[in-house]
């Protein structure tokens, strides 16, 4: 991880204590307002970096690395797919969604993890 992904990560980590704190107290500072607002639209731009960062480091490496991807996020996929359905056997979880949280959860975890792998990643080799 390189300097400027360190920073944006430490940035968005203190902003979001900060927001938590103003938003649990319900502050009424006249600067609190503005301040989540100015948090919203970071998080807003740090996505787009996030997606137009991962998308470049994606054209870049070869289709075995591709593969060796989608086959690790297949394999997480169905883990974590599997882990939620027995502990559903055990565990009384409420069923929001309508039964599609226990593949849209992992579907959308695993997804996360492997472009965090890839944008957290120094140059690729070629």
């Amino acid at each position: 991880m390189n300097k400027l992904h360190a920073s944006i990560i430490g940035i968005g980590i203190i902003s979001f204590i900060i927001t938590l704190i103003l938003v649990y107290t319900d502050s009424q500072h006249p600067l609190a307002f503005p301040f989540v607002i100015g948090f919203l639209i970071y998080v807003f731009i740090v996505i787009i970096y996030f997606i137009i960062s991962t998308a470049v480091k994606l054209k870049s490496i070869s289709g075995k690395e591709k593969a060796k991807i989608v086959g690790k996020w297949a394999l997480y996929f169905v883990l974590l797919t599997a882990v939620l359905y027995v502990l559903g056997l055990f565990i009384e979880m409420p069923n929001k969604g309508g039964g599609y949280g226990n593949i849209t959860i992992p579907f959308g975890l695993t997804l996360g993890m492997m472009f965090y792998e890839l944008w957290s990643k120094g140059k690729p080799k070629s």
